[in-house]
Protein backbone atom coordinates (compact mmCIF):
# COMPACT_ATOMS: atom_id res chain seq x y z
CA UNK A 1 0.00 0.00 0.00
CA UNK A 2 1.44 3.41 -0.96
CA UNK A 3 2.26 5.95 1.76
CA UNK A 4 0.20 9.11 1.51
CA UNK A 5 1.95 12.36 2.29
CA UNK A 6 0.66 15.89 2.32
CA UNK A 7 1.82 17.65 -0.86
CA UNK A 8 4.17 20.17 0.88
CA UNK A 9 6.22 17.76 2.98
CA UNK A 10 9.60 17.22 1.41
CA UNK A 11 9.15 20.21 -0.89
CA UNK A 12 9.73 23.00 1.62
CA UNK A 13 13.46 23.54 1.23
CA UNK A 14 12.69 27.17 0.43
CA UNK A 15 11.06 27.69 3.85
CA UNK A 16 14.22 27.89 5.99
CA UNK A 17 16.00 30.45 3.76
CA UNK A 18 12.81 32.49 3.57
CA UNK A 19 12.46 32.51 7.35
CA UNK A 20 16.11 33.57 7.69
CA UNK A 21 15.60 36.45 5.27
CA UNK A 22 12.49 37.59 7.12
CA UNK A 23 14.25 37.36 10.47
CA UNK A 24 17.32 39.31 9.30
CA UNK A 25 15.25 42.00 7.58
CA UNK A 26 13.19 42.38 10.75
CA UNK A 27 16.37 42.75 12.78
CA UNK A 28 17.68 45.40 10.41
CA UNK A 29 14.43 47.32 10.56
CA UNK A 30 14.45 47.21 14.34
CA UNK A 31 18.08 48.44 14.27
CA UNK A 32 16.98 51.49 12.30
CA UNK A 33 14.17 52.12 14.75
CA UNK A 34 16.57 51.73 17.67
CA UNK A 35 18.96 54.19 16.04
CA UNK A 36 16.21 56.75 15.53
CA UNK A 37 14.95 56.28 19.06
CA UNK A 38 18.45 56.69 20.54
CA UNK A 39 18.99 59.96 18.67
CA UNK A 40 15.54 61.23 19.61
CA UNK A 41 16.34 60.47 23.25
CA UNK A 42 19.72 62.17 22.96
CA UNK A 43 18.19 65.29 21.43
CA UNK A 44 15.40 65.45 23.99
CA UNK A 45 17.75 65.01 26.95
CA UNK A 46 20.31 67.43 25.51
CA UNK A 47 17.69 70.14 24.96
CA UNK A 48 16.52 69.76 28.55
CA UNK A 49 20.12 69.98 29.67
CA UNK A 50 20.59 73.15 27.62
CA UNK A 51 17.56 74.59 29.42
CA UNK A 52 19.24 74.03 32.78
CA UNK A 53 17.93 70.60 33.82
CA UNK A 54 21.07 68.99 35.31
CA UNK A 55 19.77 65.39 35.57
CA UNK A 56 19.06 65.50 31.83
CA UNK A 57 22.71 66.34 31.23
CA UNK A 58 23.75 63.05 32.81
CA UNK A 59 21.15 61.16 30.76
CA UNK A 60 22.28 62.85 27.53
CA UNK A 61 25.92 62.07 28.32
CA UNK A 62 25.08 58.39 28.83
CA UNK A 63 23.14 58.15 25.57
CA UNK A 64 25.88 59.99 23.69
CA UNK A 65 28.50 57.67 25.15
CA UNK A 66 26.56 54.59 23.97
CA UNK A 67 26.16 56.05 20.49
CA UNK A 68 29.85 56.98 20.44
CA UNK A 69 30.79 53.38 21.28
CA UNK A 70 28.70 52.17 18.33
CA UNK A 71 30.33 54.74 16.06
CA UNK A 72 33.76 53.65 17.26
CA UNK A 73 32.95 49.99 16.60
CA UNK A 74 31.98 50.90 13.01
CA UNK A 75 35.00 53.20 12.63
CA UNK A 76 32.64 56.10 11.90
CA UNK A 77 34.99 58.90 12.82
CA UNK A 78 32.80 61.80 11.69
CA UNK A 79 29.90 60.54 13.77
CA UNK A 80 32.20 59.87 16.72
CA UNK A 81 33.64 63.39 16.52
CA UNK A 82 30.19 64.98 16.22
CA UNK A 83 29.09 63.13 19.36
CA UNK A 84 32.20 64.33 21.19
CA UNK A 85 31.21 67.89 20.25
CA UNK A 86 27.73 67.30 21.70
CA UNK A 87 29.29 66.02 24.92
CA UNK A 88 31.54 69.09 25.10
CA UNK A 89 28.49 71.31 24.66
CA UNK A 90 26.68 69.42 27.42
CA UNK A 91 29.61 70.12 29.71
CA UNK A 92 29.60 73.80 28.73
CA UNK A 93 25.90 73.94 29.51
CA UNK A 94 26.64 72.77 33.02
CA UNK A 95 29.02 75.70 33.30
CA UNK A 96 26.39 78.15 32.04
CA UNK A 97 27.24 78.68 28.36
CA UNK A 98 24.32 80.66 26.86
CA UNK A 99 24.94 80.07 23.12
CA UNK A 100 21.71 78.21 22.23
CA UNK A 101 22.18 78.53 18.47
CA UNK A 102 25.52 76.70 18.57
CA UNK A 103 24.02 73.96 20.76
CA UNK A 104 21.15 73.40 18.33
CA UNK A 105 23.54 73.35 15.38
CA UNK A 106 25.72 70.70 17.04
CA UNK A 107 22.73 68.48 17.78
CA UNK A 108 21.58 68.71 14.18
CA UNK A 109 25.08 68.06 12.85
CA UNK A 110 25.54 64.98 15.03
CA UNK A 111 22.22 63.55 13.83
CA UNK A 112 23.21 64.16 10.20
CA UNK A 113 26.69 62.64 10.57
CA UNK A 114 25.40 59.51 12.29
CA UNK A 115 22.10 59.00 10.45
CA UNK A 116 23.51 57.36 7.34
CA UNK A 117 25.46 54.86 9.41
CA UNK A 118 22.47 53.44 11.27
CA UNK A 119 24.62 52.91 14.33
Amino acid sequence: MPVLRPPLIGKTRWLKPLLRVLLVSGMLASGSAAHAQAFASLQQSARRCFEGNRPSCRTAMGISHQLRERADAKNALRCYTALLAVEAMLNLSLLGDPDQERKDRLLLQSAQECQALQI
